[in-house]
């Protein structure tokens, strides 16, 4: 509704150009794991420490208003997960080379802790086990893995 849209560009906006290409090559991944396995795929993608949103991406075979029940779900399973304030889920259908695709997007900024108060128990931990452990990307702007300094590994 009205400009929130923007405020969801300007998230996206603020990924470094090293996570962008992650979140890229994790698409392409899921997208034919998606249309492979014939269900739904998803992961979740915490941002460095200067940008305050975390993402969830969904890839879908589904039609519209079915994936975008699923993106509300994977959605608050990764806010969960990285316990996150603010978190953007971004919905397509897998990504093929010479076909276009759809993109919708939702987000959710809202109290962690209102969460754990308001959702049952039992919905958080069926959420919760759709996500592995958090963590970072592990790599630089040449491909090799960190040392934990910011350099390259050798």
């Amino acid at each position: 509704a009205g400009n929130e849209y923007a405020v969801i560009a300007t998230e996206l906006a603020r990924i470094r150009r090293m996570d962008r290409r992650v979140i890229g090559q994790k698409l392409i991944e899921k997208s034919q794991k998606c249309v492979e396995q014939k269900r739904d795929r998803w992961f979740g993608s915490m941002p460095d420490k200067v940008s305050g949103a975390s993402f969830v991406f969904l890839v879908s075979t589904a039609d519209r208003e079915q994936r975008m029940r699923s993106l509300e779900c994977a959605t608050l399973g990764g806010k969960l997960a990285m316990k996150a304030q603010r978190v953007i889920g971004i919905a397509t259908e897998p990504v093929t080379g010479g076909h276009g695709f759809s993109v919708d997007a939702l987000m959710v900024d809202r109290d962690p802790t209102i969460d754990r108060e308001t959702i049952p128990q039992e919905m958080q931990d069926e959420l919760l086990k759709q996500f592995g452990a958090p963590r970072r990307a592990e790599c630089t702007e040449f491909g090799g893995e960190e040392n934990g300094d910011g350099t390259d590994a050798p």
